[in-house]
């Protein structure tokens, strides 16, 4: 197995005295290191998503973005912010963002799960970066020549085609509507191919068409290795430093992270090209960004009905942005969050409650969707660098929304199973839950069941 060396060996989360349930220490334990220096031996990980993008109910694609968690990734700010329309992502990162959390299914979204952290291990696609793997990429196809791009068809002779003016009424989806998987390992490719730029097709002037940065050198060596804008796997030397150098050596000018993204087919090359992009990237192109705002979050795309199955969600969680109640942020809770960001916290629960996706209340702790949540964290750890390196933890926590509409109940003792549960504001016993309350719940792979 391969090892950077610079990853920590034992995490300072593990004393912690926060409350723990089951389903918090199954988390943190999927997603922990090796603890010898190893990458991706540890836990396999969890996958986090908002369903609130657009894509969840649409039947155009097949796959949609998610984010993937382990603490071998030692990169802040691992989420997507819960922005709103005409914001600045920096603009909500202060705020918290809530998603689901898929930890004892992950099965279900990778093939072969129990050989996944191998080397050879090769079926998924996955995106260190902001990518637009699911909106804004065109799916390379060998046998017809070209690419099937957003409301449009590239031939690589001929060019760029728009459906609008295509009198048989042909309509192109892009790279989002076709099947999970690496598509050299028998998979459907959804989420592969270059970045294109649609928002110059209405007539309204820019780019429309392919904007894929491959950063060629003066030896025509490209970040990409193909059509499909899979990573160039010649350049990831030194734990995938020489793509990164390649890529801040050879680019023309600054192009977006999107636009350079490219995919990786196995995990722990998904882990090293991250954390490089951090460590070189971060502190060597933007330094001085505040770790919450640095755009952290890596996007695979998934299999969007099996994203969207709540039987498959091992809680909700609410995730709070890196340091907001001190450096460090190992002490962030969310009653640390500025006034305005608990207020858009309770709309954004309300919202998912409004969806169906979470259910108040102790006696749906049980069901999926119900009412189990967890809190996450980000905390550094300095490791002697200049940039260290940065964790995340779930716990749970007793809060209460500014209105009053909602609070959640932080529970746990002794080796029982313990809950942390979202309810109405004012239920009865609401924090003051006895361990009667919860004599009929047991787990089932960490998740509470009742029995």
């Amino acid at each position: 197995m391969l090892s950077l060396g610079i990853i920590v060996v034992a995490l300072p989360w593990m004393a912690r005295a926060e409350d723990q349930t089951s389903v918090t220490d199954q988390l943190n334990n999927m997603i922990a290191t090796s603890g010898d220096g190893q990458v991706y031996t540890g836990g396999k990980g969890v996958v986090v998503r908002n369903p609130f993008d657009d894509y969840q109910d649409d039947t155009t694609k097949s796959v949609v973005p998610a984010t993937f968690w382990v603490n071998d990734i030692v990169v802040p700010s691992q989420i997507y912010p819960d922005i709103e329309w005409g914001e600045q992502p920096k603009e909500a990162a202060y705020r918290a963002s809530v998603a689901f959390v898929i930890g004892n299914h992950l099965g279900e979204l990778l093939r072969d799960i129990d050989n996944v952290q191998s080397d050879d291990w090769g079926y998924g696609v996955f995106y260190a970066t902001d990518s637009n793997a699911a909106d804004s990429r065109c799916r390379y196809m060998e046998e017809d020549w070209g690419w099937d791009c957003p409301l449009a068809w590239i031939n690589r002779d001929n060019g760029l085609a728009m459906d609008k003016d295509d009198p048989s009424g042909t309509v192109h989806y892009g790279t989002g509507w076709y099947a999970w998987g690496n598509p050299y390992a028998e998979g459907g490719g959804g989420g592969t191919g270059p970045h294109f730029e649609k928002r110059g097709c209405d007539g309204s002037g820019g780019l429309c068409g392919m904007d894929q940065e491959n950063a060629f050198d003066a030896n025509g060596v490209g970040l990409a290795e193909d059509y499909d804008s899979q990573c160039n796997y010649a350049l990831n030397g030194n734990y995938w430093a020489d793509w990164v150098d390649h890529w801040l050596a050879n680019q023309p000018g600054m192009a977006s992270v999107d636009q350079v993204g490219c995919w990786v087919n196995n995990i722990r090359d998904l882990i090293m090209m991250q954390n490089q992009m951090f460590w070189r990237y971060a502190w060597s192109v933007i330094p001085g960004t505040p770790p919450v705002e640095y755009w952290g979050w890596n996007e695979i795309p998934f299999d969007r009905n099996t994203l969207g199955n709540t039987d498959l969600w091992d809680a909700v969680m609410i995730h709070l942005p890196a340091e907001i109640c001190g450096p460090g942020g190992d002490n962030d809770y969310a009653d640390c969050l500025a006034p305005d960001a608990q207020v858009k916290l309770e709309t954004t629960l309300q919202k998912w409650v409004d969806a169906g996706y979470l259910i108040p209340g102790m006696e749906n702790v049980a069901n999926r969707p119900g009412s189990y949540v967890v809190f996450a964290r980000e905390f550094w750890d300095d490791d002697g660098t200049d940039h260290g390196n940065w964790f995340r933890f779930f716990f749970c926590n007793y809060w209460k929304s500014p209105n009053g509409i909602f609070e959640i109940v932080s529970y746990a003792w002794g080796g029982d199973d313990g809950a942390c549960v979202i309810q109405w504001a004012g239920s009865a016993g609401a924090n003051t839950l006895s361990t009667a309350a919860f004599s009929g719940i047991s787990t089932d792979n960490g998740t509470a069941m009742l029995v």
